[in-house]
């Protein structure tokens, strides 16, 4: 469910915690920065991996949305249709 645009934003802060739909760390061990999610509006659970298949137990996906700097700023949460 991913897509989207993002920025690369270096330094890498201390205690950075990527958090699998807005921010991501770079793989690369020489890169010390990480991408940032741009977008307005709501935050897509799909963007945490959450499936709406009905058969995967999106739990984690839902409370890794729920746990995002975006929402805990006031942002609401968006779950497409799905089972």
């Amino acid at each position: 469910g991913g897509g989207g645009t993002y920025i690369w934003i270096q330094p890498l802060p201390v205690g950075f915690v990527q958090d699998g739909g807005i921010t991501f760390k770079a793989t690369t061990p020489t890169l010390k920065g990480y991408f940032k999610r741009l977008y307005s509006g709501p935050i897509n659970v799909r963007w945490f991996e959450a499936m709406g298949d009905g058969v995967t137990d999106d739990t984690a996906a839902m409370h890794a949305a729920r746990a995002s700097e975006f929402t805990k700023n006031g942002g609401t949460l968006y779950f497409p249709k799905g089972r």
